[in-house]
């Protein structure tokens, strides 16, 4: 059932994303004090960005066929479109450089596993730090990059050079790149932000070659870090209608015909004062300004997991 035809209370009720399961109530499992389908969405609006000392969140439950951990309450179509539109630029609080020993952490899992060569897809490439690692050290002749946010735009072409580069801002429409052309593809904290993941995925698979490989990075919300600080985990927030764990993000991937070749927990490098000024909102102490040493950086472990996926092999001479 589409979304937005059961409403209440002003938000839309869902099934599970994952295994398409019908809308049913289902006790919650996370939910934040004040918990966000109780409000005017008005009033949430100001929760939208950023990081407050008081959270609100919508209620999350666990999914009894496919285990996926889902707000069944979210917002809707609509109400999404005005909240992302009114989101300023992403400009990520961590320092330049701390993002891209990140990202380069994400690329070295990557070339274990992908060809380096033909088409390169990217859903939400943001600046293209990513994108870049693929332009400099594979032989791609084209990029299809898919990022909604225009003031990115100049960067993540400048990035990627004289390669062919398709930039489009419809984020989740695909209709544009041939069927079997792209043989590596790269989704960083993208999959837990989409209202709908299972019909995008199975739209994309049509697009892969056969020996394609995706990545993914994701949130755990079956990590320490998340069991450890509860409804003060970051993770949830108003922006993620879904949180996936290793075996949930393992059957919403074969619901779309993909299969998971490897799951690994990544590495996030942080600045210290990002780590102090955020580590005092995880343990409902409040807002702290700690003086800004980019340089000064830490490698840590802390609830991501990258999933490296590839098309479902056929087995040769089965009957259709």
């Amino acid at each position: 059932m589409p979304l937005d035809l059961v409403l209440e209370n002003g938000y839309a009720q869902r099934g599970c994303p994952s295994c398409a399961s019908t809308y049913q109530p289902l006790p919650a499992e996370v939910a934040s004090a004040t918990p966000a389908q109780t409000r005017p969405f008005d009033e949430l609006q100001q929760y939208w960005y950023g990081f407050f000392d008081e959270k609100m969140f919508f209620s999350y439950s666990r999914c009894g066929a496919c285990g996926l951990l889902f707000a069944p309450s979210y917002f809707s179509t609509d109400q999404l479109a005005k909240l992302y539109s009114s989101m300023p630029a992403n400009m990520a609080e961590a320092s330049h450089g701390a993002l891209a020993e990140t990202q380069r952490g994400y690329f070295d899992e990557f070339k274990k596993h992908a060809k380096l060569h033909g088409s390169f897809l990217e859903i939400g490439p943001d600046t293209g730090l990513f994108a870049e690692h693929c332009a400099k050290e594979g032989s791609f002749s084209s990029f299809w990059m898919f990022e909604p946010n225009v003031a990115t735009h100049r960067e993540l072409r400048s990035r990627l050079g004289a390669a062919h580069v398709h930039i489009s801002t419809a984020l989740l429409d695909l209709s544009a790149v041939p069927d079997s052309s792209v043989n590596a593809v790269a989704m960083i904290h993208v999959v837990d932000h989409l209202l709908d993941p299972l019909p995008f995925l199975r739209e994309l698979r049509p697009k892969l070659t056969d020996d394609a490989t995706v990545l993914m990075v994701t949130h755990d919300e079956s990590s320490w870090l998340a069991k450890a600080t509860r409804a003060r985990w970051p993770a949830y927030c108003l922006q993620h209608p879904q949180l996936f764990n290793p075996k949930s993000m393992r059957r919403l991937l074969a619901n779309a015909d993909l299969d998971v070749v490897r799951t690994v927990r990544s590495v996030n490098h942080f600045p210290v004062h990002y780590l102090v000024e955020h580590g005092f909102l995880a343990l409902g102490l409040g807002k702290v300004k700690f003086p800004a040493i980019d340089w000064l950086r830490v490698p840590l472990r802390l609830g991501n997991f990258i999933t490296i996926a590839q098309p479902r092999k056929r087995f040769a001479g089965a009957i259709s």
